[in-house]
């Protein structure tokens, strides 16, 4: 729900886009209440609206969860 991908639960993962792809990859790395996360790039190639949106989540999900996440991008935003 937190990444917006309630609209694609009965499309297979292979025909999503690149962004959605991204999406749902972060929130499997987020099930389970991780302690650690490590995510690499995981707004690469995503438009930058959905870029923000993606880290505003991500820093939503870490302290919800109480889970230190180390994020590694290009954006010099």
């Amino acid at each position: 729900e937190l990444l917006s991908l309630g609209a694609y639960k009965n499309i297979r993962a292979g025909v999503l886009s690149g962004g959605n792809k991204r999406k749902m990859c972060v929130g499997m790395a987020m099930i389970g209440n991780p302690e650690v996360v490590f995510f690499d790039e995981p707004s690469a190639g995503v438009d930058p609206i959905s870029r923000r949106y993606l880290w505003k989540c991500l820093a939503v999900s870490a302290k919800s969860k109480n889970t230190a996440m180390v994020l590694t991008t290009h954006s010099m935003n």
